[in-house]
């Protein structure tokens, strides 16, 4: 028997788009998360996926997600002036982040939950002996070899979300984002360790692809253009982006299907611009990406 996944990559307030996605694949009677065994989800796509995993419908998701958006993306003057506009300290604090994530969660943990979850993040002090730490990549879930059943879904979900310079870091974790903003392989390979089946059909939906380069055949640029250029946080989010798409579809083949429409230069904390991000899901799921469904995955009355 198949086993379905679904993947969200993460992207701030560009998850809106994830979520608005998924919206669309519910429409027309495609019930698709019906169909899902397991979801990853990192930063944003943490929010969106955990909210499917616990039942939520992606309208829901969506709902939630926007109401949300609002809370945690919320600064004020003497915090800006205190940290020099972020130049001394996260733009925001993480205060309407806990609370919204706590809100939607509660104290659930990933042993309650009836569908399987994987969230990303990273741990910048884990403890390798009584006098050593290290920091490490971390996956939060529920899918047997290597689980972690006694966390709560809220903190990883936080702790995933915890973009450097957007957030401060929250227990000691910050946003899975800095190694694997999409999800899509820490998701299939922990499938693929655990047996869960001979088959696996992967269903990857990004936040937006957006077209940049840097110019020049030999940009000889030392610390400081390659620091102050906004540019590299994209690509330091891409790129991983771009190699975990190729290794998915190496592995998988046609069973693996990747949806990352083209969208236009939109900050992670653009909270007026997430009716932009929404509009453009109808436009995303063609005739081609319901055969697909329909083919891999299969659809339920």
């Amino acid at each position: 028997m198949a086993y379905n996944i679904l993947s969200c990559d993460g992207g701030g307030i560009r998850s809106i788009l994830t979520a608005s996605i998924c919206r669309e694949l519910q429409k027309d009677d495609i019930n698709l998360m019906r169909q899902i065994d397991a979801f990853a989800g990192t930063s944003g796509g943490a929010i969106v996926s955990a909210g499917l995993a616990i039942g939520m419908t992606p309208d829901e998701v969506v709902d939630s997600f926007k109401a949300s958006a609002k809370n945690i993306f919320k600064t004020t003057i003497n915090r800006k002036l205190g940290n020099l506009f972020g130049v001394f300290g996260a733009t925001y604090d993480n205060s309407g982040l806990i609370n919204e994530v706590k809100k939607i969660f509660g104290n659930m943990r990933f042993k309650d939950l009836k569908r399987s979850l994987l969230v990303t993040s990273f741990d910048l002090q884990y403890k390798v002996s009584m006098t050593k730490y290290k920091w490490r990549p971390t996956v939060f879930h529920n899918l047997g070899k290597g689980a972690t059943p006694d966390e709560f879904v809220a903190d990883a979900v936080i702790r995933s979300a915890s973009a450097p310079t957007y957030f401060p870091s929250y227990q000691g974790y910050i946003d899975g984002g800095v190694f694997a903003n999409n999800p899509a392989m820490a998701i299939l390979s922990q499938a693929m360790k655990n047996d869960h089946a001979s088959v696996i059909n992967l269903l990857s939906i990004g936040t937006g692809d957006i077209y940049r380069n840097i110019p020049g055949d030999n940009n000889d640029w030392g610390v400081g253009q390659w620091v102050t250029d906004v540019r590299i946080i994209d690509l330091l989010m891409s790129a991983p982006n771009e190699a975990t798409d190729y290794y998915c579809k190496a592995i998988l083949g046609d069973r693996y299907l990747r949806i990352n429409p083209p969208i236009q230069d939109i900050p992670l904390d653009a909270v007026g611009r997430m009716g932009e991000l929404e509009s453009l899901a109808s436009g995303c799921i063609d005739t081609s990406t319901i055969c697909w469904i329909d083919k891999y995955i299969g659809i339920k009355d």
